[in-house]
C-alpha cells in the first residue's frame, strides 16, 4: 500500500527546490526589499513633518492698476497696456519661487494682450509689487472689435487679467514642493476719459484695487 502512494505523488524536481532555496534564503533579496521599505516609510515621515510644521500656504496676489493708453476704437490691438500686481508670502518659514508665469488680459472670452513676467524669489512674511507692460494681440476678430466699441461709446470697459504659471516652495537652498498656480482677477472696470486725444483715449481701473482668485 505504501508504493501505491508514492506512485501517486511523485517527488517535487530537483532543481525547482533548488530555485525555491535560493530565493527564500537569498540575504541579498531580502536585505534589498527591507531597505526600500524602510526608505518608502522615511520619506513618508519626512513628507509627514514637513506639512505639519511648515503647512505651506499659497501666495496672495491683488491687482492695484490697469492703464491704457492710445486706446483706438479703430483697432483695440494698438494701446499700449500697464498692469500692476501686489503679491504677498503669508508663510512664516517658506519662501516662494515663482517660475514660468504668463498673464493675459481677457475682453470676454477673447485674450486681446499678453505679457511674461520675469521669475522672482518672495521670502518668508514679505511682499512685492511688479508693473509689467503688456502687448497686444495683433489679430482680434471683428466681432470682438464691435463689442469693445460698444462698451467704449458707453465710457467703461470690464476685462479680466489671468496669471499662469509655477510656484515653488523653499527652505534656504532646498526646495520642498511646487504647485501650479492659475490667478484670476475678474470684472476689472475701466473708464476711458473723454474726449479722445489725436492717439487716442486713456483708460484707468475704477474702484480701486481688486483681489484676484487663486485657483
Amino acid at each position: 500500500m505504501a508504493n501505491t502512494t508514492n506512485s501517486r505523488w511523485p517527488p517535487p524536481h530537483p532543481e525547482s527546490q533548488s530555485h525555491l532555496h535560493c530565493f527564500n534564503s537569498s540575504p541579498f533579496l531580502r536585505g534589498f526589499a527591507a531597505g526600500m521599505a524602510l526608505l518608502l516609510f522615511i520619506a513618508f515621515v519626512i513628507y509627514s513633518l514637513q506639512w505639519l510644521f511648515f503647512h505651506p500656504i499659497l501666495p496672495a496676489l491683488r491687482l492695484d492698476s490697469l492703464q491704457l493708453a492710445n486706446f483706438s476704437s479703430a483697432a483695440a490691438a494698438a494701446p499700449s497696456w500697464i498692469v500692476g500686481f501686489s503679491i504677498n508670502n503669508p508663510n512664516k518659514k517658506l519662501a516662494i519661487s515663482f517660475q514660468n508665469l504668463d498673464s493675459s488680459i481677457y475682453y470676454k472670452d477673447n485674450i486681446i494682450a499678453q505679457a511674461r513676467i520675469r521669475r522672482f524669489l518672495l521670502r518668508p512674511r514679505n511682499s512685492t509689487t511688479l508693473v509689467i507692460p503688456f502687448i497686444a494681440v495683433s489679430l482680434v476678430d471683428e466681432s470682438v472689435l464691435n463689442d469693445i466699441n460698444g462698451d467704449l461709446a458707453r465710457g467703461t470697459i470690464n476685462f479680466t487679467v489671468v496669471v499662469l504659471g509655477y510656484a515653488n516652495f523653499q527652505i534656504s537652498l532646498w526646495q520642498w514642493r511646487g504647485t501650479n498656480i492659475q490667478v484670476v482677477c475678474s470684472d476689472l472696470s475701466v473708464g476711458f476719459s473723454w474726449p479722445p486725444s489725436l492717439a487716442g483715449r486713456s483708460g484707468q481701473l475704477v474702484g480701486g484695487s481688486k483681489q484676484c482668485q487663486l485657483q
